[in-house]
């Protein structure tokens, strides 16, 4: 049975220690999502457990009981080195140096110390000798220590050392408000381990006394006072340091008496004050630079609202915020003002408005412009036609009277007249055929071109297309190939079109093509391929073994009063309108025309239709926007 004298008064000292210890881990409990307090309460917890084990080693007399109680220390003398170093790291912001490398090796000594403390009777490598000393009124364990005990104290003490003197370096770093903070830990954490330190030095004035459970009893106390009056969970500096140091935004916070408690760098560039002038000053009287300030901010407690100030004859505009700050009872403490230089924005804001303004204006002018040109170019396309009928109409009379001149030229054998006659017949019929183009183009810009739709066979047309264009194709002593379909293809689509688009281009064939050949194919196909299965389109293909086309005028082979070669139209005449009037006419009826050439090899013209062309709207806008390339 157990035999207990009666509780020596150190052994009070130390259960109370124990109790302040577990008052600290309750109360870090609840709070054990902030940053430092799952390593608190493992520190606390550890310094219970040793100051408890010691208090209950002291208080019986039983040599096996006392050995059993001083092993049970150890559960908590081994936790505390590494408990408080990881306290120190996430205090002061480096929590992420504990990660699954570190934290093993941080574990290997305090579990084979463990191992040795409990096994210890087999090699003595902690305690090397024990004795009970009952000299004294109350008996106590006289250790004498073996290697791996000092191994464990050197372990122990470097992670005092290493969290020493991160808290002081954070001290030195940290704002008035929060050195207390730091104090109170470097203050807490030194007294126990000051105490161990008279204890192994053998510097105890009580030599049979452990004194760094005491410490632990001092050390409970600061702690208790800077949680309760420090916030030292509650506001922890790295985070300070992490964030508010490092905003580009000032931030201000005033307590409840005006008075500065915490400015941030940007703030003290702002005020023109450093830190350790203006904290704890009166805001009143840091402010008395700007009465208009103090006027419109002193009782406000929250606010969201942009601020002009003038420094140094230049405006600048800020975005001021200021939010209340309450207490976890919910009282008013104090004030947080944080201001953001939005000056740059604005300029680009305005900057902006200037451009979007002088691009609206420009939007402006160039609509009015492309109305103008707009009705400028029905203006001129109604000319055109007025201008190209009422020259067709005297034409066509020169043309009717010339033929019958020619007549009966020859009717009366007058040779000479008959030549005169048939040249001005050709010159009519060449300037009838410009002024029929003209007004079929005009037209077509107008928005008046109509498609006639019919049915018609197309071995017919292509006679038709080959007696007419024979002619042109012997004067340059050319050969006209054909290969047509037999089949008795039926084509609905505006006969008089494709017969132009056909004309047009045999006719530039034969035009730019000298003792050659060309060659008209007709094909069926579909929109899946050339298969005449299933064949829904038509295709006519002109190729010539002209002169060709050079690349870089192909893209200009369709366009309107344009030729690839300038030089042709002072040799062969013409407007340039051929082609052009002949692609409207193919996309006015869903097909398209395509060209290919080599220069020196020839020409390739490949015209596309539907069988069956789709009915079109006749609205002159709807028209014209189909006919457009």
């Amino acid at each position: 049975m157990m035999q207990w004298l009666n509780i020596p008064p150190y052994a009070t000292a130390l259960i109370l220690a124990a109790m302040l210890s577990l008052a600290i881990g309750g109360f870090t409990w609840r709070r054990r999502e902030l940053p430092g307090a799952p390593a608190l309460l493992l520190l606390a917890v550890a310094a219970a457990v040793w100051a408890l084990g010691y208090a209950l080693e002291l208080s019986t007399t039983r040599y096996a009981v006392m050995l059993l109680w001083a092993k049970v220390q150890y559960l908590g003398i081994v936790t505390v080195a590494p408990a408080w170093l990881g306290f120190v790291l996430q205090h002061t912001g480096r929590g992420h140096w504990l990660n699954r490398r570190t934290i093993p090796l941080l574990a290997i000594s305090p579990l084979l110390t463990l191992l040795l403390v409990w096994t210890n009777e087999q090699h003595g490598l902690i305690w090397a000798n024990i004795r009970l000393d009952r000299s004294g009124v109350y008996p106590f364990l006289d250790f004498s220590y073996g290697p791996g005990f000092w191994v464990h104290t050197m372990f122990s003490y470097t992670c005092l050392l290493v969290g020493m003197v991160l808290l002081t370096h954070t001290f030195i770093r940290s704002p008035r408000l929060y050195r207390r903070q730091t104090g109170i830990m470097l203050l807490g954490g030194l007294m126990p381990w000051l105490g161990n330190a008279m204890y192994i030095s053998g510097l105890n004035p009580w030599p049979f006394l452990d004194l760094t459970p005491f410490g632990f009893v001092l050390s409970a106390l600061v702690l208790a006072l800077g949680i309760s009056r420090y916030r030292l969970l509650d506001v922890v500096p790295v985070a300070r340091d992490l964030v508010i140091e490092s905003m580009g935004d000032g931030v201000i916070v005033i307590n409840e008496q005006e008075q500065i408690v915490d400015i941030n760098p940007a703030a003290q560039r702002s005020i023109g004050c450093t830190a350790s002038e203006i904290i704890g000053q009166s805001a009143r009287q840091v402010f008395a630079p700007w009465p208009d300030l103090i006027r419109r901010y002193a009782n406000v407690t929250e606010l969201t609202e942009e601020l002009i100030v003038t420094e140094d004859g230049v405006e600048r505009a800020y975005d001021m915020r200021i939010s209340p700050l309450y207490d976890r009872a919910g009282h008013l403490r104090g004030r947080l003002i944080v201001w953001h230089d939005i000056t740059d924005r604005r300029q680009a804001e305005a900057t902006l408005r200037r451009q979007n303004e002088a691009l609206t204006r420009l939007h402006d002018k160039l609509s009015r412009a492309k109305e103008a040109a707009e009705a400028a170019n029905r203006a001129k396309s109604t000319f055109l036609a007025n201008m190209s009928h009422e020259l067709r109409t005297p034409l066509t009379a020169i043309l009717g009277y010339s033929e019958l001149v020619r007549m009966q030229a020859e009717e009366t054998d007058i040779a000479d007249i008959t030549t005169d006659m048939l040249a001005i017949e050709s010159a009519g019929r060449h300037l009838l055929s410009l002024i029929s183009n003209l007004l079929d183009f005009s037209k077509i810009e107008a928005g008046k071109m109509e498609l006639f739709l019919e049915e018609f066979a197309v071995s017919e047309l292509v006679q038709q297309v080959i007696n007419t264009v024979r002619p042109l194709v012997a004067q340059h002593a050319n050969t006209l190939e054909v290969h047509s379909l037999n089949d008795g293809c039926i084509m609905y689509a505006d006969q008089l079109k494709t017969q132009q688009i056909l004309l047009n281009l045999l006719g530039n064939a034969a035009k730019f093509t000298e003792q050659g050949t060309i060659t008209l194919t007709v094909s069926r196909a579909s929109h899946d391929g050339d298969s005449a299965a299933a064949a829904d389109l038509i295709r006519f293909r002109v190729a010539d073994t002209g002169s060709g086309i050079a690349p870089d005028q192909l893209d200009t082979l369709f366009k309107e009063f344009t030729q690839a070669d300038p030089s042709t139209t002072r040799k062969y005449g013409g407007t340039g309108l051929g082609l052009a009037i002949s692609r409207r006419y193919c996309r006015m009826m869903g097909g398209e025309i395509a060209v290919t050439s080599s220069v020196g090899q020839g020409t390739t013209f490949t015209v596309t239709l539907p069988l069956r062309v789709a009915p079109r709207a006749t609205d002159p806008t709807e028209a014209q926007a189909a006919a457009e390339p």
